[in-house]
């Protein structure tokens, strides 16, 4: 899932406790790159369109991102595996219904000819154990 991230200081800056297409353009969008492909995911579900703004920071680390976040920069949309232990922790503040959050899909895919391959098939009975359907 995708949750949309705040610290805790910026979220005491935003009026009253309205998180709406309009308050949070107006805030400084921290993205992954110039398209903003988890910013647009995420704001098309929560808003039925597409955002209209351009980020104040683009950088293509997620990691970095986070930490921008954590420190009161600005916001973001992260993946729920980067920002677990900071939402955990209060660290980060999301202000996305989990009802509303999109999910990337992911699919394993392998060449029929190497299925039988030891490495191969350890690699992704891994895989398949690590993340059930």
């Amino acid at each position: 899932m995708l949750f949309t991230s705040f610290s805790g200081s910026l979220v005491s800056r935003i009026p009253g406790a309205v998180h709406g297409a309009e308050t949070l353009a107006s805030l400084p969008l921290i993205a992954y790159d110039e398209e903003l492909p988890l910013i647009r995911a995420l704001w098309a579900s929560m808003f039925q369109r597409a955002p209209e703004m351009q980020a104040t920071f683009t950088i293509p680390d997620l990691r970095i991102i986070r930490d921008l976040v954590c420190d009161g920069h600005g916001w973001t949309v992260l993946p729920d595996y980067h920002c677990d232990n900071d939402l955990k922790s209060g660290r980060l503040i999301s202000v996305t219904p989990a009802d509303l959050a999109p999910t990337n899909h992911l699919y394993l895919v392998w060449n029929k000819r190497t299925a039988n391959n030891s490495r191969t098939a350890y690699v992704r009975d891994y895989i398949l154990k690590t993340f059930p359907r």
